[in-house]
């Protein structure tokens, strides 16, 4: 990142770009700064609504990453689900639970037969 002077004295940063084989345009030109031609309560503004929404973007990185927050919300999920296949379909929703149950057996049977020809 390289750093001029504008014509007034200022510093003005910028990066330089990469340009397309044969283009001859001047590059050495003075960097034009955006915020220059804004009055102090447009800079205000604008620096209140960028802080607004870096505070949104926070609290949705925040709430993404609160895994007690997220746990409770997939279970209110389920529940919800189970309350409705319960009114909707009661069988299929006694086949699920069977085969939940049946699968838990299983794996827990398997983890208890290897675990027992480790230890002999």
């Amino acid at each position: 990142m390289t750093s001029t002077r504008t014509s007034d004295g200022r510093r003005a940063s910028h990066r330089p770009t990469s340009r397309a084989v044969g283009d001859s345009r001047d590059t050495s030109s003075e960097v034009v700064n955006p915020f220059d031609s804004m009055s102090r309560k447009e800079l205000i503004e604008h620096l209140e609504a960028t802080r607004a929404r870096l505070s949104s973007n926070l609290d949705l990185v925040e709430d993404k990453l609160n895994v007690p927050k997220q746990m409770g919300i997939a279970s209110r999920r389920l529940r919800r689900q189970i309350r409705v296949m319960r009114k909707e379909n009661p069988l299929g929703l006694a086949a699920a639970v069977a085969g939940t149950v049946v699968a838990v057996g299983v794996v827990g049977y398997l983890v208890v037969r290897i675990t027992s020809r480790r230890m002999w």
